[in-house]
């Protein structure tokens, strides 16, 4: 599988997704301190499968051309705009014709109704909002 991992953080996700076996990582943050952690952890930990990027993810979601499995994003939660997220990944079709997108958000923040919308769940004022590569 080949997972976006977007607002890396301390990248423990992406050290998720390579320890199940997954081909191809690229984990993007935003902060250089952050970026330097995870890039240590892979060396160390040997996880050659997860490429670090130093990058704004709204930039790296109207620039990359290439679909995922799965896209997984756990944005900080007062991020503005946070559902563009969602509209950047299809409208730039990022997901590969089974993909999914994850997308925690807080509970203030509501997706019903949206085209790729598969389920929402809700686990205290968190949220996991999954998406679908929904083709008509």
């Amino acid at each position: 599988m080949k997972v976006l991992d977007l607002f890396g953080g301390s990248g423990s996700m992406s050290y998720e997704f390579a320890s199940r076996g997954c081909s191809e990582i690229i984990t993007v943050e935003k902060n250089s301190k952050c970026c330097e952690f995870i890039k240590k952890n892979v060396s160390d930990f040997k996880f050659t499968t997860i490429k670090v990027i130093k990058a704004d993810v709204f930039g790296i979601l109207r620039q990359c051309v290439t679909p995922f499995d799965i896209i997984f994003a756990d944005p900080p939660f007062a991020l503005e705009n946070i559902e563009r997220i969602p509209s950047l990944v299809f409208e730039n079709k990022l997901l590969n014709e089974t993909g999914l997108l994850i997308l925690e958000h807080p509970t203030s923040v509501n997706f019903t109704g949206w085209k790729h919308l598969l389920e929402t769940r809700e686990y205290g004022t968190v949220n996991f909002t999954i998406f679908e590569n929904k083709h008509e």
